[in-house]
């Protein structure tokens, strides 16, 4: 983007966001537990999504997808972690698509409880967008942390994402705003 606008590509390097791995790494403590309080079976499969519930997380394309999602994969559960603006707008979703025994949105989690949610997800999802007022999240600290424990990642297809995620290699990217290709990656 920044080369668009005219910056010189030889002045310009990237930074990612870092993870500092004494939190956040590959361990199954606490994840029967954790899966135990969230109501979700060993044979169940969890999809993770973590953030403030605001417009440019795209939280409405997941929920949007979960039926699609639950025709291939019944067991399928979906975890919403965070609080926001959004969560009445998007409890109203999950109640109008009939989706309350697949869509829990248990609220803010300390860091103790990220680590283990992390681990205890089969595959985490963020469906960032760019929101009306041209806001976005094309990068997020929530995805590399999915990332650094090996929790497989789907991602709205944006740079910064792209910058990590190499598809079908590691994650999947997506279409914004696309709730059937967030169902099929």
């Amino acid at each position: 983007d920044l080369v668009e606008l005219g910056a010189d590509p030889k002045k310009l390097s990237t930074i990612i966001y870092g993870v500092d791995t004494d939190e956040i790494y590959p361990s199954d403590k606490g994840v029967a537990a954790k899966r135990q309080e969230l109501d979700i079976k060993s044979d169940e499969l969890m999809i993770l999504a973590v953030g403030r519930l605001v417009a440019k997380k795209g939280f409405p394309y997941v929920i949007k997808a979960m039926p699609q999602i639950l025709k291939s994969v019944p067991k399928a559960k979906l975890v919403i972690i965070g609080d926001g603006d959004q969560r009445a707008e998007l409890e109203g979703l999950v109640d109008e698509l009939n989706l309350r025994d697949s869509v829990g949105m248990p609220g803010f989690a300390s860091r103790d409880q990220i680590q283990v949610l992390y681990n205890a997800a089969d595959a985490f999802i963020l469906p960032s967008i760019r929101d009306d007022a041209g806001n976005l999240d094309d990068q997020s600290v929530a995805l590399v942390e999915a990332m650094a424990v090996g929790t497989p990642v789907v991602a709205t297809n944006f740079p910064g994402y792209g910058i990590v995620i190499e598809e079908g290699k590691n994650g999947h990217l997506t279409k914004e705003r696309d709730p059937d290709d967030i169902a099929k990656a």
